[in-house]
């Protein structure tokens, strides 16, 4: 899967494995897809968080930070 994370192509990752079919290759770059989509999905929401000030949710440490507990 390192191989579909650092953008190989079917044919190369096939290649480097022995395969003769790319079926294993399109499982692995599927894979990877999901794991960059996944994590641009969170950041999304991390930004979303920060943009509008969590959300109205605090952190305990915040809490401390103002002399208040949540």
């Amino acid at each position: 899967m390192r191989l579909a994370e650092a953008g190989a192509t079917e044919a190369q990752i096939a290649a480097f494995l022995g395969h003769r079919s790319h079926h294993e290759a399109r499982r692995y770059i599927a894979a990877a897809n999901r794991m960059t989509l996944a994590s641009s999905a969170l950041d999304l929401l991390e930004n979303l968080s920060n943009l509008h000030g969590g959300l109205g949710k605090t952190h305990p440490q915040d809490a401390e930070k103002k002399g208040t507990k949540s």
